[in-house]
Formats: C-alpha cells, sequence, structure tokens
C-alpha cells in the first residue's frame, strides 16, 4: 500500500531441482470410525524436484494397537518413486482400530499422528503430514439362554431365564425385550426394559411362555427380540427362537 493505493503482483516460486521435497497432503485429515473398523485417507503426494529418489512410507506417533496399510490401487506399497515427468501420486493409508478401547485408545479421543515420505538415499524426512483418527465405541447386544427347546402340556406356562450382555465398547440405552409369539399366546419378561448397561456387563431376563388353555398339541417357536441404542445409534441386535413343543395333558 502507498499513497492510498494498493499495488499487487504475482510471482512465480519456481521448483528447485536440488531439494527433494514432497508435499503431503489429504482432504480427510480427521476422521471417525468404530472400535474394530477402519478409517481410510486419501493420501496426495506431489514432488518439488526432477530427482528420481525413492521414498520410504512411514506413518509415527500411532498406537501400537493400532495398525496401517497404503495402498495403490489395491495393492499395499512401502516405498514410491515419481515416473518421469508425473510429479503427482495418489495413495490410500488405511488405519485399523483394535477391538477394545485401553489408556492409549481411549474412545471420543484424538489421536494425533503423522504420515511421513523419508528418502531412502539419505534418510530425511522429504515431507509430512499431520493426521488424526476419534475412535467411536459401538454397543452389542448378545443374548444367551441355556435352553432354547422345552415340553409343556396344554394350558400349562413355561419359565425361563435369558441374559442380556453388551459385549461391544460403549453403554447400551433403553434396551427393550419384546417376543414374536403364536396367536392366542402370551409372554411376559421381567423386566421387559433395562434402562443402561455398560460394556462387559449382563442383565438377567426372567420369561413366562403360557400357552392358551384350549390351545392344540404340537410344535410352536416363540421368537425373542431385542432393540437399543448406544451413542444415539441404533443397535444391532441378537434374537433368539424358543421352540415349545405341547403334548396332550393326560389323566391318571
Amino acid at each position: 500500500n502507498y499513497n492510498n493505493r494498493k499495488d499487487e503482483k504475482n510471482i512465480y516460486l519456481k521448483k528447485d531441482a536440488s531439494m527433494s521435497l514432497i508435499d503431503i497432503t489429504s482432504m480427510q485429515f480427521s476422521q471417525e470410525a468404530d472400535l474394530s473398523s477402519k478409517a481410510s485417507y486419501d493420501i496426495t503426494l506431489e514432488r518439488f524436484s526432477t530427482s528420481d529418489d525413492v521414498y520410504r512410507l512411514e506413518v509415527k506417533n500411532l498406537p501400537r494397537q493400532i495398525s496401517y496399510d497404503f495402498t495403490d490401487g489395491g495393492s499395499k506399497v512401502t516405498k514410491i518413486r515419481f515416473a518421469q515427468g508425473i510429479n503427482v501420486k495418489k495413495l490410500s493409508l488405511q488405519v485399523y482400530l483394535p477391538d477394545r478401547d485401553d489408556e492409549q485408545v481411549v474412545i471420543d479421543q484424538p489421536i494425533k499422528f503423522q504420515v511421513e515420505a523419508i528418502n531412502s538415499a539419505n534418510g530425511e524426512s522429504a515431507g509430512s503430514e499431520q493426521l488424526e483418527i476419534i475412535p467411536r465405541g459401538k454397543g452389542k447386544i448378545e443374548v444367551r439362554a441355556n435352553n432354547l427347546y422345552h415340553e409343556t402340556t396344554v394350558g400349562k406356562e413355561v419359565t425361563m431365564d435369558a441374559i442380556i450382555r453388551n459385549g461391544g465398547s460403549r453403554r447400551l440405552d433403553n434396551i427393550r425385550i419384546t417376543a414374536e409369539k403364536p396367536l392366542g399366546w402370551d409372554v411376559i419378561m421381567e423386566p421387559n426394559l433395562i434402562s443402561s448397561l455398560e460394556p462387559e456387563k449382563e442383565e438377567k431376563v426372567i420369561i413366562t411362555i403360557i400357552p392358551p388353555k384350549g390351545g392344540s398339541v404340537g410344535a410352536q417357536e416363540v421368537r425373542i427380540n431385542t432393540e437399543a441404542m448406544a451413542d444415539n445409534r441404533k443397535v444391532d441386535t441378537e434374537d433368539k427362537t424358543v421352540r415349545i413343543q405341547v403334548n396332550a395333558s393326560t389323566s391318571i
């Protein structure tokens, strides 16, 4: 700015052939991923030299529980070399989260790490980019029952226990247990609603299945359904089918 006038000039910066520099960028520099899943980062590497050096790809500051792969068109790569006249290369970085959280992999806490291109000739870093991954917990319902087959007589109820377990890594909320039953049958759940269940915890549910007094004999099925939420997301459910053999009552 001079004398109330703004003057602008465009300055073209040429690439220095003597410098071995790699510019590494990723548009998805911060991603969320559930435990036991993976996150994919599109990596762009731009060469700022005319050399044909070989570069080794490394990821630093990731906890040892987290593994990774660089892929180029589906093939795993650990080193790259730019072809003559080609200065831009695109790769994919796959980051794999472990099944469980711990002191280093904390749910909802960002983990920052660096992607580096190391010049194989001198062992120096030619370029780097900082990325981050945010582990997310995942709720999982497990339903266990010692016996899914019962015999009874017409009108006589069957009582069984079922264990509802949180086999995931995030608290389950509003767990509802319902039943799909034959016409005229009745099923009572105690309780039929579990307000919350922490990971690795379980709750016992008493299920009473009541056939109709005037019902027919034969085999019937009762389906036990569960539904729940975890972190405001619907959890995949695990349903169980109970088979009931109804026999005719005998008189002495």
